[in-house]
C-alpha cells in the first residue's frame, strides 16, 4: 500500500469527524470533502508530506475543516520534522475576516523605496485613515522593498490601516523559532504581508470563532513567540477599541475582498 492510499483511507475513515467539525460559518461555501479533496492533491504533489505521520495529517485536515479552509490559496499544508502543519495565508485571514462580518473588505500591498521617495504612497492615520498607492509598474526601478501595508473596512465603514516597514517585520522576524524556516525563506514577501494582516487583525472586530482560528495559526507559524502584537517603531495610531460581535452566515465569496 502506497503512502497516498494509506492517507487517503485515513481521510475518509475520519470524515464524520471532519463534517461534525466545520463550522456554520462556513456553510455555503465549503464542504469537509473539498477540503479533503484539496488535502490529497496538496500531499500527492509532496513526496515530504507523504513521509509525514497520518496522524498529524488528520489533524492538519481536522484544523482546516474548524476553519473552513480549503488547502490552496487560503491555507497551506507544510511539512515540518515528519509532521504535517497546516498555515493560514494572508489571503485566508482576510477571508475569514470578511466570512464572519468582522471587515468588508481588506487588501495588502508591498511598496518600495522609490514610491516613498518619489511621493507615490501616502499613508493617512488618526481620523479619516486612507491609503493612496502610485505603483511602479517596472519592477527595476522601484527600489528595494520598503514594507507593507494592509488596509481594511470595518462593518461600520470606518477603515483602518496597518502599514510595517522591512525593518520591522525583520525585528519580529528574528524573534521567532520558524524565521528561518523554508516558509519564511522561499516566500518572504508572502510571509511579510501575513505578519502584517496579522497584526491589521488586533484592531479589527472578533467573535470567538476568529479568535480560535488565530490562536491555532499563530502556534503553527510563529510558534512559541506568538502573533505580532506590538505597534512598529514609527507607529502613532490613536487607540483602536476592539469589539466582539457574532458570527452571522453571510453570502461571500472565498475569493470576495481578497487581494
Amino acid at each position: 500500500m502506497t503512502a497516498l492510499v494509506r492517507i487517503k483511507n485515513v481521510m475518509e475513515s475520519k470524515m464524520s469527524a471532519f463534517e461534525e467539525a466545520l463550522p456554520l460559518s462556513a456553510a455555503g461555501h465549503v464542504n469537509p470533502q473539498a477540503i479533503v479533496f484539496s488535502a490529497l492533491s496538496t500531499i500527492s504533489d509532496s513526496p515530504q508530506l507523504q513521509q509525514c505521520t497520518t496522524g498529524s495529517i488528520a489533524q492538519t485536515v481536522l484544523r482546516a475543516t474548524e476553519c473552513g479552509l480549503r488547502f490552496g490559496e487560503l491555507a497551506y499544508m507544510v511539512p515540518f520534522r515528519g509532521t504535517a502543519k497546516m498555515i493560514i495565508s494572508y489571503k485566508g485571514l482576510i477571508h475569514l475576516a470578511q466570512r464572519h462580518g468582522l471587515i468588508k473588505h481588506a487588501a495588502t500591498s508591498p511598496y518600495y523605496k522609490n514610491e516613498v521617495e518619489q511621493g507615490k504612497l501616502k499613508i493617512f492615520r488618526g481620523g479619516n485613515p486612507d491609503v493612496q498607492h502610485e505603483i511602479i509598474a517596472i519592477d527595476e526601478e522601484r527600489g528595494p522593498l520598503a514594507g507593507v501595508y494592509c488596509i481594511a473596512t470595518l462593518p461600520d465603514g470606518l477603515r483602518h490601516v496597518e502599514p510595517m516597514t522591512v525593518v520591522d517585520l525583520e525585528k519580529f522576524r528574528s524573534k521567532i523559532k520558524s524565521g528561518n524556516s523554508p516558509v519564511w525563506r522561499n516566500h518572504t514577501l508572502a510571509m511579510y504581508r501575513k505578519t502584517c494582516v496579522r497584526q491589521a487583525a488586533n484592531y479589527w472586530p472578533t467573535n470567538p470563532d476568529f479568535e480560535q482560528a488565530l490562536k491555532t495559526d499563530d502556534a503553527a507559524t510563529y510558534g512559541d513567540f506568538g502573533a505580532p502584537t506590538t505597534a512598529p517603531s514609527e507607529d502613532i495610531r490613536a487607540p483602536f477599541l476592539k469589539q466582539t460581535i457574532a458570527s452571522p452566515i453571510d453570502d461571500l465569496s472565498p475569493g470576495d475582498g481578497v487581494s
